[in-house]
This record gives C-alpha cells, sequence and structure tokens, in this order.
C-alpha cells in the first residue's frame, strides 16, 4: 500500500473494526461469565472451570487474535504519520519560496503539508480542531461516549495486551490507544509501590452465609397447633364400638368406645447473642439483621433435631425415633435389600390403617446418594429418575445432615423416617421474634456476670415454646439400616446443623489494607 493519506485512513479503518470485534467478543465473554455465577448461585454448585474454558476459548481467541493485529496496524499507522510528518516538514520550509503558478500536480504534496500545520502540529500541542468529517483524525479509536461495560472492556483489552508485550506497553495501550485514564489506574494498581496502598478497599455489602442443615419436620406438612397456656390435651379415641350379625330373637351385644389423651407440655427454646454496638454503628453490613437471621435459623434447626431425635427428657421433647412407632430393621445394602426394606415401610403404615394423608420419607444425603446409585441387572439407575424429581416409591422425600449416619457395630447405619405428618402435632405456645437489651446483663463463658451496658454491647435473644406429639403410632416407622452409604463414606454422628470450614486468617487481600503483603 503506497504511504499517502488513503492508505493512513485505511489503515485506522481496519484498527477501529479490529478493536470493535474485540470489544463485542468482550461483551460476550462478560454475559455467558455473569449466566454462569447465575446459575451457580441458583443451583447451588461451584461452576465448572473446564467447561467455562472450554465455551469461551473461540472469544479468547479471537481477542487475542485482535490484539495482535492491532498492535502491528499501531506499527504501520506510526510509521505511516512519520512519513508524511517528514514530507510535510519539508513541504513547510520552501512554503515561502513556492510560485502560486506552480504545476498542479503539487498538489497533494501542498495537502500533506497543510496536514503538517493544521493537524499534527496542534495534535503535538494538545490542540484540538474540527476539520469535518473527512479530516484525519490521531484521537484514540474509542474515544467516545463511554457506554455501560465499556470500563471493563477496556480493562479486558489492556490486560490481554499486558500479557502479550508486558505490563508497560499494556499501561501504554490503555493510554494512547483507549484513552481510558481509569483503566490506566487499575493496570497500575498491582503493587504498593505503584500507587496500590492509595487505592480503597472494595467491599462488598453482603455476608456470605452458613451451609446449613435442612429444616424438615414442618417442611413435609406436621400439623401446627397453638399452646396459648403452655400446657394442651387432646382427648383420643384409644379402642371403638363392634359390630356383628345375629338371629331374629338374639340379644344386640354391647360394646364400649375407650379414650385417652394426648398431653402436650412446652418445652422452652433459647439463644443469646452478645454484640459489640461497635460493630453495629460502624459495619458496612446489617448486623442486627444478620444476627436476628442466624438466631432465627439456629433455633429451627436445633427444633427440628428434636423433633427427629429429641430423648423426651424434662428439657427437650420426645423426637420422632423415641414415640414407640413402628420399628423396621433394613435389608441388606443391594437392591433387593433396598426394595424389600422400602415397601416394609409402606406395609407397615398401611397395615396400621395409617390414613397417608401427608406421608414422606426422611434421611440423610448418604442414603439418597446409596439409593440413587443402586442399578438393576442391566445397569439401569432403579431408583434415580423418580428421586430426580423427589419422590421414592410415590412418596416426597427430604433430606437432612442431623441425622447420624455411624450406627451400627460397623459405623456406616443410619435411620429412615416413613411419617404421616398429617398425625404429626406441634404446639406452638410461645414464637417470639427475637428481643433485644442494650441494659441486660449475661453471664460469659467463664461464668462471670457481664453487663452489656458497661460494656457497649447489645443483647439479641430468641425465645420459642414448643412440644411435639403423634396422634397415632401407627403413622410412624423407622427403618434403621446398616450400610446403606457410598463405598468409602465416614460416618457422621447426628446433630450438625451447619457445616464449616477452616477459619481464612490471611486477612483482606487488598493493597490498601494490607500494603506489606
Amino acid at each position: 500500500m503506497p504511504v499517502n493519506l488513503a492508505s493512513l485512513k485505511e489503515l485506522r479503518r481496519k484498527k477501529k473494526a479490529l478493536v470493535e470485534q474485540a470489544r463485542k467478543a468482550a461483551e460476550r465473554l462478560e454475559e455467558r461469565s455473569i449466566k454462569r455465577l447465575q446459575k451457580a448461585e441458583e443451583d447451588d454448585k461451584p461452576i465448572d472451570q473446564d467447561a467455562a474454558a472450554a465455551e469461551d476459548k473461540a472469544d479468547n481467541d479471537e481477542m487475542a487474535d485482535c490484539m495482535a493485529k492491532i498492535a502491528d496496524l499501531d506499527t504501520r499507522i506510526e510509521r505511516i504519520e512519520g512519513v508524511l510528518e517528514i514530507e510535510a516538514d519539508g513541504i513547510e520550509n520552501n512554503d515561502d519560496n513556492a510560485d502560486p503558478n506552480d504545476d498542479p500536480e503539487d498538489e497533494e504534496r501542498n495537502f500533506r503539508g497543510n496536514i503538517r500545520r493544521n493537524l499534527i502540529l496542534p495534535q503535538r500541542r494538545g490542540l484540538r480542531q474540527n476539520f469535518g468529517k473527512s479530516a484525519l483524525h490521531i484521537d484514540p479509536v474509542l474515544k467516545r461516549k463511554m457506554l455501560p461495560g465499556d470500563n471493563f472492556i477496556h480493562f479486558l483489552l489492556g490486560v490481554g495486551h499486558a500479557k502479550r508485550y508486558g505490563m508497560p506497553a499494556g499501561i501504554e495501550f490503555a493510554q494512547k490507544t483507549l484513552g481510558n485514564a481509569a483503566v490506566v489506574k487499575a493496570l497500575a494498581a498491582g503493587g504498593q509501590s505503584t500507587g496500590g496502598a492509595m487505592i480503597p478497599q472494595q467491599f462488598v455489602a453482603d455476608l456470605i452465609e452458613l451451609l446449613r442443615a435442612e429444616v424438615v419436620v414442618r417442611k413435609l406438612g406436621a400439623r401446627s397447633m397453638d399452646m396459648a397456656y403452655g400446657n394442651m390435651t387432646i382427648p383420643r379415641l384409644a379402642g371403638g364400638a363392634t359390630a356383628g350379625y345375629q338371629d331374629e330373637l338374639d340379644d344386640i351385644g354391647l360394646s364400649q368406645e375407650t379414650f385417652d389423651d394426648v398431653q402436650f407440655t412446652a418445652k422452652k427454646l433459647t439463644s443469646m447473642v452478645p454484640v459489640s454496638n461497635d460493630l453495629i454503628r460502624r459495619s458496612a453490613l446489617s448486623v442486627e439483621q444478620i444476627v436476628r437471621e442466624d438466631l432465627v435459623a439456629a433455633t429451627a434447626r436445633r427444633e427440628d433435631l428434636a423433633f427427629l431425635l429429641g430423648a423426651g427428657t424434662l428439657k427437650d421433647p420426645i423426637g420422632i425415633v423415641n414415640m414407640g412407632g413402628t420399628a423396621v430393621t433394613g435389608g441388606d445394602a443391594t437392591l433387593a435389600g433396598a426394595i424389600a426394606t422400602l415397601n416394609s415401610c409402606e406395609l407397615s403404615l398401611k397395615a396400621g390403617n395409617s390414613r397417608m394423608l401427608s406421608v414422606g420419607w426422611i434421611f440423610h444425603p448418604a442414603v439418597e446418594m446409596f439409593l440413587k446409585g443402586l442399578t438393576d441387572s442391566v445397569g439401569h439407575y432403579f431408583f434415580r429418575e423418580e428421586m430426580e424429581r423427589g419422590m421414592l416409591n410415590g412418596y416426597p422425600y427430604v433430606t437432612t445432615t442431623q441425622l447420624p449416619t455411624n450406627l451400627g457395630t460397623d459405623g456406616h447405619g443410619s435411620n429412615i423416617f416413613f411419617v404421616d405428618f398429617a398425625d404429626i402435632i406441634i404446639g406452638d405456645a410461645y414464637t417470639a421474634d427475637v428481643e433485644v437489651s442494650y441494659e441486660g446483663t449475661y453471664v460469659g463463658t467463664d461464668g462471670k456476670a457481664v453487663s452489656a451496658f458497661q460494656r457497649d454491647q447489645t443483647l439479641f435473644r430468641i425465645i420459642r415454646e414448643h412440644d411435639i406429639q403423634p396422634r397415632h403410632l401407627q403413622s410412624i416407622v423407622v427403618a434403621t439400616v446398616d450400610g446403606w452409604v457410598p463405598t468409602g463414606w465416614a460416618g457422621y454422628g447426628a446433630g450438625a446443623p451447619y457445616t464449616t470450614q477452616p477459619l481464612n486468617t490471611k486477612g483482606s487481600s487488598a493493597q490498601s489494607a494490607n500494603p506489606t503483603n
């Protein structure tokens, strides 16, 4: 291509097209990234990095190719601009001696001289002039009105350039080609000596939640009744009348109903947390809301644990496992053993004339995985398709990690609950919301009394009172199964309301927060 104004315009046109192509590729990458994050949050599963990399490969390769071509065009454009400047310098030196009647063939050279005087020199002195649509502009290609997302795209372009040619080249590209000062600052903030310590820490006003056990008893339809006075008695028909056939003159046989009752006595469930008022006043998060929600969640899961496994002492309710329903000994850890056990549980309820109004299963996720992994003689997963819909043997199921998986002599046993929850009654005596005190006194973990007012603390307290009883024991079946866990599973004890991970001892990685890191 000859070195003239037309060739310069053509190169800049190509560069502009490549930048637009790279911008669109970056937009596609950003859009897919947002969708992956949303889906991971909805499914509560981590992002598959390998799949994401494969999905983004084409656009990443396209961006890298565009950046390489843009860098080559930058070199060629700079070379042509240098040639035009040299020619313009020579023409400018002869302008004073020029004959107005010179040959018209010199018109292009004279126009190049005008470029030198009216465009290149003013640009170098920082001046800006408007030469109309046909004039040559040497401003950065992306020097236009910024649209939403452009800073992110410019940053990706700058990082890509820096990875290929080094950070100084990336910063220069962001400054001269993109004309984006914000991206220049972001690229230069990698270390303390380049200004990283001056950048404020970005703090997200959100809290990563605890991974809590599922609440299952109320979820499956246990009936709730008000127990305003802290106790309640429900009469129950324990035995009914009988009937029979007789001859014409026979005396009618007598029968008598028998009665008993179901008694509820409120059991008090409590929790209290002291919180520093400095934290409440200065935190970017709503500490009061976090503590309130945590207390409610903690008491709900402790209540659920008692409803399932409670010993029924003076302090805590009796759990379903100890209510006296039908006990089933589980079969072998095989498909035949599983089918026999599940059918036995269902038959026990039906043989006891349970009304089967709100029947459901409860077991540990390890048992769920065992059942999903069972295959028939041709390798077909026997239960998996139904369980993917949340059903087992035609009835809904839920799982909770609060059930043990370390029962039995080998430490791999667990319980399976099959219950008609329409016959499980929860008496609620007091379900107060979280109460707050600024002047209360409490006993610390060291056994000493502490004044919340003196320590500038706020006390959060929650109290719930309730009891649980069955209408009919025939509506409860608890099977004890052994080895119904995936191979290699280590048995856990009961009562894990949430799981944790090792605490992060490093702290924030922001340069401004840890300038010595």
